[in-house]
């Protein structure tokens, strides 16, 4: 892979710019995207990001960096670069098992650190020597904060943080809620929750939380349950477990997930 990486750089593209080992880094990615990883095309929302965090950002990354040194130095910078990853992997005794937020945080920062450190370095063979610092440092800053922005982004999606956003599909809370807007749901204690609130909840088989208001509180302790209703519907919901509670929504922002039904509609009838 390296070898081709290079002289597709090198030879087939002759002459380095910066948006090559983008466009090569792109291509390699589709190559080495573990297909068993890739979620169901019906699959949850959840599991997308989880999936496009952990694991094609990483990749993506580290196919840049690598194409960024297959540019300047050959196939055997980028060798020894990548060879250092997997031999690290089949060799390692015992890996740690981390969770996806921590794989697309240190999958993230170690190519963009690298990245960072390249352009900083060769920066004199990108432009005039009269403009060398002010670009390398642009390009600098430009990488790490996408970078960044991107994981923080897929962390606030999935709820790493202690609050979560959730898109609006449907008309049940009119006019309070529309469909289209997208609630800030943080995380609370169910024992905290009064009758009036406006919670998120799962229910079994369901990729999609509902968020209703509660209307009434039943029983106590582990026979708790919440009794939720829909502002615009005529009856109520089916009970709700503690155990099924999401959090208590704290924040509208109207019309902003519109964006995100399009595209779900669209992968549905695809």
């Amino acid at each position: 892979m390296e070898l081709s990486r290079a002289w597709l750089v090198n030879r087939v593209l002759r002459k380095p710019a910066v948006l090559l080992p983008v466009l090569v880094a792109l291509l390699y990615t589709l190559i080495d995207l573990p297909l068993g990883q890739i979620p169901p095309v019906g699959g949850t929302l959840e599991a997308w990001t989880s999936f496009l965090g952990s694991t094609c950002l990483p990749l993506s990354l580290e196919h840049l960096l690598a194409s960024i040194l297959a540019m300047w130095g050959g196939p055997l910078p980028a060798i020894a670069y990548r060879g250092v990853l997997q031999a690290f992997e089949w060799f390692s005794p015992v890996l740690p098992d981390l969770n996806w937020a921590m794989k697309a945080l240190v999958g993230t920062a170690v190519p963009v650190v690298a990245l960072g450190i390249i352009q900083e370095y060769f920066s004199f063979q990108l432009a005039p020597c009269c403009r060398r610092k002010k670009r390398g440092e642009q390009g600098i800053v430009s990488a790490a904060a996408f970078s960044v922005a991107a994981v923080i982004a897929i962390w606030f999606s999935l709820g790493v943080f202690p609050v979560k956003p959730a898109v609006i599909y449907s008309g049940s809370m009119r006019p309070s809620i529309e469909v289209g807007d997208i609630v800030i749901v943080a995380q609370k204690n169910p024992s905290l929750l009064d009758v009036g609130d406006v919670i998120s909840y799962r229910v079994k088989d369901s990729p999609i939380p509902i968020v209703h208001r509660v209307i009434t509180i039943e029983g106590d302790g582990s026979s708790k349950a919440f009794i939720t209703k829909g502002d615009d519907n005529k009856e109520a919901d089916q009970p709700v477990k503690p155990e099924q509670v999401m959090g208590k929504v704290v924040l509208k922002i109207p019309r902003v997930g519109w964006a995100s039904i399009a595209i779900r509609k669209f992968i549905i009838s695809g």
